[in-house]
């Protein structure tokens, strides 16, 4: 059984390189906000042990998030506190939402040079982002903001076609980690090895500057995701939900 301190650390690290838009402290618990875009930065992190009526907790959080306009949701996990607060927070009528493998690649590979992948500007890697994913005009706005205040050294990660993005990546150096998010590739150009290449190339970037070790999550049901995860060597380490509350 993976150790709940490193399951928390890692959590942490998620935590931190995902801005919301604002976030409360309660009891233990990290309540985020980011007006509904990602459950990641509109939810509840119960990650630390609080002292106050679990119940009252929950409730207060309901009606914070009813406040906001937003559904309740919890980020549950292995280092969730209580260990009962899934059970009880299904009692209550909330759903699983969108399970997720956080995944653990123990040693970065020697730098590969990253070929064909270039660290753009911001601005460059989220209009390009957008495209790949369809985000509407709204949701890349609060994406942008988010990307923007990541408060840890990032790579944003491209490689293009003909002059065109085909492919992206972000890459978060956290302390020995680097953090991957974002990884897509433009659906004509899938199962060509692109992703791999961004991937070798954040790998590159962070190993220069003192990496070891790399996570990231990717939804279960995502199987070519885990296919290729699974072939660069990242190992399943955990599994978190999200309870919902429409």
């Amino acid at each position: 059984m993976t150790d709940v301190n490193f399951i928390r650390a890692i959590e942490e690290m998620s935590i931190t390189a995902w801005p919301s838009f604002r976030q409360i402290l309660m009891d233990g618990w990290i309540v985020r906000f980011a007006d509904g875009y990602t459950f990641r930065s509109n939810s509840v992190q119960p990650i630390y042990p609080g002292t106050a009526e679990v119940v009252e907790k929950i409730e207060r959080c309901e009606e914070m998030y009813s406040s906001a306009g937003l559904p309740t949701a919890f980020k549950i996990s292995p280092a969730a506190q209580p260990p009962e607060l899934d059970s009880l927070l299904e009692s209550r009528g909330y759903r699983v939402h969108t399970p997720t493998s956080v995944r653990v690649l123990d040693t970065l590979p020697e730098p590969g040079g990253g070929l064909g992948v270039e660290c753009v500007s911001i601005d460059e890697w989220l209009d390009a982002f957008a495209g790949l994913v369809g985000l509407s005009k709204e949701k890349m706005q609060r994406h942008a903001w988010i990307v923007e205040r990541i408060p840890v050294p990032i790579c944003t990660a491209l490689v293009k076609h003909e002059g065109r993005a085909v492919a992206c990546g972000l890459g978060m150096l956290q302390g020995e980690y680097i953090g991957l998010f974002d990884i897509c590739t433009a659906p004509s150009m899938r199962r060509m090895g692109l992703a791999t290449r961004v991937i070798d190339g954040l790998f590159s970037w962070a190993s220069l500057l003192g990496a070891q070790r790399a996570y990231l999550s990717v939804v279960e049901e995502s199987i070519p995701a885990i296919t290729l995860y699974k072939r660069l060597g990242f190992r399943h380490v955990y599994s978190y939900w999200y309870r919902i509350k429409d």
